[in-house]
């Protein structure tokens, strides 16, 4: 046991100069206006793939936006 902590004390000296760097996206908070039938659908994708509202959201503009953008050009 003395070992162990006299290990877990090491560790903690050797450990003080380290630094965690959170390379976190800035986000910002918007209000939409959307139909109750498609508030429910991005419920269930939200529900089903284990996220919140604005995954579901982020997730579905990352993987259409273009496509919908480049059909819109033409």
């Amino acid at each position: 046991m003395s070992e162990a902590l006299d290990l877990n004390s090491d560790l903690k000296t050797h450990d003080q100069g380290a630094r965690v760097v959170l390379d976190k996206d800035i986000k910002t908070s918007v209000s939409l206006s959307i139909r109750r039938r498609v508030l429910r659908k991005i419920d269930k994708l939200a529900a089903l793939s284990g996220t919140s509202r604005s995954e579901a959201v982020e997730k579905l503009v990352e993987l259409k936006i273009d496509e919908i953008i480049n059909e819109m050009k033409k």
